[in-house]
């Protein structure tokens, strides 16, 4: 999921700081009360801009009670001044879809992508392709 964000331009990748992967966040007080446990787990977590980053597959997002917990987690680490989004697999390969994640997460990095990133290449399109093999 994060490789595409992570890989240098000219490898097709978008270039952002590598994430701590399943990085734990300490809840307290009313967030934890929200998301009913003391640690959140994030995907992929950017902790110097305070992005997390979710992957929904449909293997352990397959019923309601799942996305219910998965919002009350993302609404106990926005009380944290985290910013959570979620992304599918379909929005993975999709390189429009892509780009605006990777700006989203370079925005709260305070950073700017690399010359040309906005500009789909298809060292990207395939580069998304064989994240999703």
């Amino acid at each position: 999921m994060v490789i595409p964000l992570i890989l240098p331009r000219r490898l097709g990748g978008f270039g952002l700081p590598r994430p701590t992967m399943n990085g734990l966040i300490p809840l307290d007080g009313l967030s934890q009360d929200i998301a009913g446990q003391s640690i959140c787990r994030g995907d992929a977590v950017w902790e110097i801009g305070r992005f997390v980053l979710e992957y929904q597959s449909r293997d352990k997002h397959d019923n309601q009670a799942a996305y219910g917990n998965d919002y009350a987690r993302q609404l106990a680490l926005e009380i944290k001044g985290y910013e959570v989004i979620f992304v599918t697999a379909k929005q993975i390969a999709d390189v429009n879809q892509m780009t605006v994640i990777a700006l989203r997460i370079a925005k709260c990095l305070d950073l700017r992508l690399p010359k040309g990133a906005l500009t789909p290449t298809k060292r990207l399109e395939e580069l998304l392709q064989a994240v999703l093999l």
